[in-house]
């Protein structure tokens, strides 16, 4: 088989082997194995190329059985070199990788939710001429609507407190080409974020606490 994949998480294994949690197009969620390459050796799968949101074409046998996949081939289709060099954009991706992570590791295939992760991805690197202090926002609120667990502005208000309740209507239209006209201050921003995660936590199996909710809280004024 082989699939567009998008990595989310990537760790060691022993000495000698990389394990890169992905979600792929074709496949859905997948786990691959990748051999530690060292000094002039090269195979036909560089571990190099297996960066957390890094946009590969990937080769495997589909009948492998074992939970973590061995590739044949693997090919850079986008890798998001510049969003590394903001610290902004950095935090961002920091958070969409996390979050992905927590929400594909157990979705089913689903090609429209892997273009929408790899066009956001590309959008995030892309746009220059806009504030994107609300990107995180949109992604949640349309992931969910992809995910099929959109809430309505009435589910959200048993948690939320009330000062904000008058903003869930707009809120639920947030999208990352709108995000921008989304006016809140840091502590409207931080709120509205920790409802949403909240409602994730209802909705999904093991939603995690999100190590890099903080780090978001403090670089948007």
């Amino acid at each position: 088989m082989t699939s567009p994949a998008l990595i989310l998480h990537t760790s060691k294994y022993a000495d000698d082997r990389l394990i890169a949690e992905s979600f792929t197009e074709q496949a859905g969620p997948v786990s691959f194995i990748v051999r530690i390459s060292h000094g002039g050796r090269r195979g036909n799968v560089p571990h190099t190329l297996f960066q957390p949101l890094a946009l590969l074409d990937i080769e495997w046998d589909e009948h492998q059985r074992a939970s973590l996949i061995k590739p044949r081939t693997a090919r850079t289709l986008h890798i998001p070199h510049s969003i590394m060099a903001s610290p902004v954009k950095a935090s961002l991706a920091m958070f969409l990788a996390e979050f992905l992570r927590a929400v594909l590791r157990h979705e089913p295939t689903s090609p429209s939710v892997f273009n929408y992760c790899a066009n956001a991805i590309k959008w995030l690197e892309a746009v220059e001429d806009r504030p994107i202090a609300n990107f995180h926002l949109a992604i949640l609120v349309q992931m969910a609507t992809l995910l099929g667990i959109s809430p309505t502005p009435e589910e959200l208000l048993p948690i939320c407190p009330a000062q904000y309740h008058s903003f869930l209507p707009d809120i639920m239209r947030i999208d990352l080409s709108n995000q921008h006209l989304f006016q809140f201050s840091r502590t409207q921003r931080a709120e509205i974020l920790r409802v949403i995660l909240l409602y994730y936590r209802q909705h999904q199996t093991a939603f995690p606490e999100m190590k890099s909710v903080e780090v978001l809280t403090q670089i948007f004024d």
